[in-house]
């Protein structure tokens, strides 16, 4: 998605459908005739990985075919693409007039035309960007953290803050959720006062900008539902529910009558990851897939 400085907002879908909506109501805005979407047939490939708007213009990144595709949002034609290798999470820093871009394992800073005029290698593995009010949070996969820098001298960022959990050597994510530890795979976006909302696992996760952890609502597909009991690591019976396709549970604490996080596990390789139950036996907990 993209927000425009015209209070629009822009969504693209993977197979090229574009959509255009008012930040303001909600409501669809027209594209196409009356239509609040356009359909780019054979321009993108199936990888779009994040657009931005700068300057009245839409940069769609495209790691597979090694391109930003750029459009104005009056136009919304996508006629002219700029060769860059493998970008992704494009975000625009309106205050410079920048777009930074991941570019393999490096962040580039380009202006609206293109040209690159900045280029940093702040962490390992970057996989996800964004650029807000002279901050830049990037979400490194080697980290499994989100580092946020001070990036009003594009050429010289200063670390600011390190948003998630350490990983110390040994530690596998296995057992009771910390919501506070990352993954190292998913999004990240920068509000303009400092906080930073990490998408992992399909989790939304709040971190005030100092890298205090804040909240961290506990999603579940409703479908195929698994549940039961286990002995929790008090020894007391804890009632856990997954979703389908999910390697952690919620918990139902029965004396607050509310959820709270419950394990993390890992399931062996197999056509099956839908779990029907949990249940303690001879002192050890098990899960059953179906």
């Amino acid at each position: 998605a993209a927000f425009a400085s015209t209070n629009e907002l822009f969504f693209i879908r993977c197979d090229g459908m574009l959509y255009k909506v008012s930040a303001a109501t909600g409501d669809g805005l027209p594209i196409d005739g009356a239509s609040f979407r356009k359909q780019f047939k054979d321009l993108f490939s199936p990888k779009i990985a994040g657009m931005a708007e700068l300057d009245g213009k839409l940069y769609v990144a495209d790691p597979e075919k090694n391109k930003l595709f750029v459009t104005g949002t009056a136009e919304l034609t996508f006629a002219r693409s700029i060769d860059l290798p493998a970008p992704t999470w494009p975000s625009a820093d309106r205050q410079r007039s920048l777009l930074w871009v991941i570019s393999g394992e490096k962040l580039v800073a380009l202006d609206p035309d293109g040209k690159t005029r900045y280029d940093a290698a702040p962490v390992a593995k970057p996989v996800a960007l964004s650029v807000n009010a002279g901050r830049m949070a990037v979400y490194s996969a080697a980290t499994k953290r989100v580092h946020v820098f001070d990036c009003t001298e594009p050429g010289k960022l200063k670390p600011l803050a390190v948003i998630g959990r350490e990983w110390k050597p040994g530690d596998t994510g296995l057992g009771r959720l910390q919501p506070d530890r990352l993954s190292g795979q998913g999004s990240v976006a920068l509000a303009a006062g400092g906080d930073v909302v990490v998408l992992d696992g399909g989790a939304p996760k709040l971190f005030k900008a100092d890298g205090t952890f804040v909240r961290a609502p506990m999603p579940i597909w409703g479908q195929f539902v698994g549940c039961g009991w286990w002995t929790g690591p008090d020894g007391k019976p804890e009632l856990q529910v997954a979703g389908l396709h999910q390697t952690h549970t919620m918990v139902l604490d029965l004396d607050k009558e509310s959820w709270m996080p419950g394990t993390r596990y890992s399931l062996p390789t197999t056509n099956s990851t839908t779990v029907a139950a949990f249940f303690t036996a001879a002192g050890r907990n098990f899960v059953a897939l179906s």
